[in-house]
Formats: structure tokens, C-alpha cells, sequence
């Protein structure tokens, strides 16, 4: 399956770059000042706990839910990523996300899989890897907690 990427992906990616590399020249690897909030799509360190409003919910939103939605998901797996339940039913191979369990959960494998492989998510550029995926991976470990009332909105939708 060839995918295009759009122009807002593009941008966000452009921005990520940016972001990484001024957020690594500005200070040394691995200091983290303590009046620096913390930054869900560029992270320093895994949080000790992981919030999913907090930590997940934006860089999902903005790496995931773009396609992963119950408007496209038909055309992408049959994953929508947009409330707790459907993420945790749908998809060809549900669930995709097993709490507690993050080496046996297909969201974790896709994520982590080569660039080149047909199932890799999310395409190339934009993949998720380090600390970001230290934190899902986390986050899935802890049980995946995700209540009920958190609804993500894909960023086609965020100026509505």
C-alpha cells in the first residue's frame, strides 16, 4: 500500500526535526533543567508515571489518530484510535493494544517494525522511537489506562 503524505504531515515532521535538534543543542544529553515542563511529543526521560492525557493523548493525536479514525480506519487497518474502546476492539487483528502487555500488543509491533516493512507505522519519516516509544510501550505495560471520557480528535478536525 503506497501512501502520500499531506502537506500538515509534512509540516509536523518539519517541526519535530526542528524541535529535536534545538531541544539537543540547547542543553547536554540527558539534563533535563527542573523548571522545563514537559513536552509530550519531544520528551527528555520516560515520566515515572504515565498519564494518558498528558503523556499519550497529543503525540497519538498528531502521529496516529490522522488516519487511525472512524472515519478512515476502513482504509487502514480497521484501526480507530479515537476512544479507549474502539482502540482496544478494533482493527484487523484485535485487539491491537493488550494492557499489560506490550511485546505481545500489534501496536507496539507496527510501531517498532522496520521502515520498510508494508505494516511499519507510522510510514517514514514520521516514526516513533526512543523515549516516545519507551512511553507507550510504558504506558502499556502499567495496564494501558485510558478513561473513559478522553476522546481524541484527529488534526484535520482541531481548527472546527
Amino acid at each position: 500500500m503506497k501512501r502520500s503524505f499531506s502537506s500538515i504531515g509534512i509540516l509536523i515532521g518539519c517541526l519535530a526535526l526542528s524541535a529535536f535538534v534545538l531541544s539537543h543543542c540547547a542543553s547536554p544529553r540527558g539534563s533535563t533543567p527542573a523548571s522545563e515542563p514537559f513536552d509530550p511529543i519531544f520528551p527528555r526521560q520516560v515520566p515515572e508515571t504515565v498519564i494518558f492525557e498528558r503523556d499519550l493523548k497529543p503525540l497519538l493525536e498528531i502521529e496516529c489518530v490522522q488516519c487511525h479514525n472512524h472515519k478512515d480506519a476502513g482504509s487502514n487497518a480497521g484501526l480507530n484510535l479515537e476512544t479507549r474502546h474502539a482502540a482496544m476492539t478494533t482493527g484487523l487483528h484485535a485487539p491491537a493494544i493488550r494492557p499489560g502487555d506490550p511485546d505481545n500488543s500489534l501496536f507496539v509491533q507496527v510501531l517498532e517494525s522496520d521502515v520498510d516493512h508494508p505494516t511499519s507505522m507510522p510510514p517514514a519519516p514520521d516514526k516513533i522511537w526512543g523515549v516516545r516509544l519507551a512511553i507507550i510501550r510504558k504506558w502499556i505495560r502499567d495496564g494501558a489506562v485510558w478513561p473513559d471520557h478522553v476522546r481524541m480528535v484527529r488534526p484535520q478536525d482541531w481548527a472546527r
